[in-house]
């Protein structure tokens, strides 16, 4: 999954939310596999912070706190929470193996945005 992908799926989740279309965004589940080139090759830690990014426009402030783990250098897992108490576990991978993808859901209080992203394994 390159980040254009991502960008086109924050874009219409920006615009759902701004339409209403879920109520006010209450909470977020996004879990993303990227194919990796090489062993030297690392986007898993630039990738949550654009994430997160994303997500901060959805509940309309910036994060209050975050609790992140990284189990390795290839998986970022980070937990985030916004001053309205919205909010998002965020989980990121890249093995040069495997299915590229993921899925992502929003809840909102009056509705949810699934998505899931299929890709071509390596």
């Amino acid at each position: 999954m390159k980040f254009d992908e991502w960008d086109q799926l924050a874009a219409a989740v920006s615009r759902s939310v701004q339409a209403g279309d879920i109520g006010t965004p209450r909470a977020a589940r996004i879990t993303l596999h990227l194919f990796r080139e090489s062993e030297e090759s690392d986007a898993v830690s630039g990738l949550t912070e654009y994430v997160v990014e994303s997500a901060s426009q959805w509940f309309g402030a910036e994060p209050s706190a975050r609790w992140p783990t990284t189990p390795d250098e290839h998986v970022e897992v980070v937990m985030v929470k916004w001053p309205n108490g919205a909010s998002a576990l965020i989980s990121a991978s890249q093995g040069t193996r495997g299915r590229l993808g993921g899925d992502f859901a929003l809840l909102g209080s009056r509705g949810s945005i699934y998505h899931r992203f299929e890709g071509s394994g390596n």
